[in-house]
């Protein structure tokens, strides 16, 4: 029987240097590879919109902002000292980088009643001017879109008013009193700059329109009971809200919208497809579709939903249980905060946590926090 020869000693180290290579060159090639993704990734982060939020901490809250496609990496932009126990309550929308927010001072009494301080915060370069003194606390101030006005509540020994300050020169202008045992709410500013508020009474929610200079024009009645959850849209022609509708078993809050045109109103689509109860409505950058947060069932998560302008409904990505409640869209309308319950609806909702969602990949990125997160906005990159 033949035998088989070994093969030179010489042949078994080049080969054995030549798989070395092979596996070197491979390595380099994949790590190569891993620090171009790393640098895209890091290209992507570094222009994705910033969402800012603050985080509730007993005597203050810290703000943060945090890219979009990667809400775990945060920068600290400020620190609000504030009374034991309240945190504080910042404008529905920013405007580009410029929010507004209500806080009790850490030496006030720290009642819900107390009057609070006013403030204004640019995310972009930390500037805090404090504006009043006077304020409702748990009443949101609103800006007016170009950042110039913004719009808050008093309440005082005379009743109840409207004040509207010129940020450049801090001028405040009384827009309207009422001795009333319910409430003014301000709604925001429309596309003419007049500002849209609602009314409360014992006929329920009336909504608004006052011109500078001018008496207050009834827009439309909202509900026989209490609306809420305001919002104009981007191009201040339109308005959602959530109005309180009777059930065979239960009370439930659904999305209304209507078109505001001078004094008028005019329903717009309606969201009769969707879940029973609804949560949140909120505009879509363009300003003619609405994101709606429907209940969940037992055993599954609900998507939100988009409503465009024909009535059509496109469903976002759904959690794995609970449901969501939209929160605000990044201005490219790439991505969309929510505060996302883990229960069925608002009668067990469950625990929360804000997320946000990735059109593009259809992620939903989660906030970590240790104690609550207060939803300020999104901002642009320069």
């Amino acid at each position: 029987m033949r035998r088989l020869r070994r093969p030179p000693r010489w042949l078994l180290s080049t080969a054995v240097l030549a798989l070395v290579a092979l596996l070197v060159v491979g390595v380099i090639a994949l790590r190569m590879t891993q620090r171009g993704g790393r640098a895209e990734d890091q290209a992507a982060i570094a222009t994705a919109p910033l969402l800012a939020f603050a985080q509730f901490g007993p005597s203050n809250d810290r703000i943060y902002t945090s890219p979009a496609n990667n809400p775990t990496e945060r920068t600290l932009i400020d620190t609000v000292a504030h009374a034991d126990g309240w945190g504080i309550n910042p404008s529905p929308q920013p405007a580009g980088s410029l929010f507004a927010y209500t806080v009790l001072p850490p030496d006030s009494p720290g009642r819900r009643g107390a009057p609070a301080e006013l403030w204004s915060f640019d995310l972009a370069n930390g500037n805090r001017t404090r504006i009043a003194r006077d304020a409702d606390l748990l009443i949101a101030p609103v800006l007016s879109r170009d950042g110039a006005e913004l719009v808050y509540r008093v309440t005082d020994g005379e009743g109840q008013a409207l004040v509207v300050v010129d940020l450049a020169t801090q001028l405040r202008t009384v827009l309207i009193r009422e001795r009333t045992d319910f409430g003014l709410y301000p709604i925001g500013f429309d596309a003419e700059q007049a500002v849209i508020y609602a009314s409360l009474s014992l006929t329920g929610t009336d909504v608004y329109r006052l011109p500078r200079d001018a008496e207050p024009v009834l827009l439309f009645h909202a509900s026989d009971n209490i609306a809420r959850d305001w919002q104009i849209s981007p191009d201040g022609r339109s308005l959602s809200f959530l109005a309180p509708a009777a059930t065979a078993d239960r009370v439930v809050y659904r999305a209304q919208a209507v078109q505001l045109d001078g004094a008028t109103a005019r329903p717009l689509a309606t969201t009769a497809p969707l879940a029973t109860e609804q949560y949140g409505p909120v505009w879509l950058p363009a300003g003619d579709a609405l994101t709606i947060g429907q209940e969940s069932g037992p055993d599954n998560g609900q998507a939100a939903a988009v409503i465009g302008p024909d009535g059509s409904v496109r469903l976002l990505p759904a959690p794995g249980s609970g449901f969501d409640v939209p929160l605000g869209w990044s201005a490219d309308g790439g991505y969309l905060a929510v505060r996302s319950f883990d229960g069925p609806n608002s009668a067990a909702p469950g625990n929360a946590q804000i997320v946000v969602i990735g059109l593009a990949d259809g992620q939903r990125l989660h906030l970590p926090a240790d104690s609550e997160l207060i939803f300020i906005g999104w901002m642009g990159r320069a």
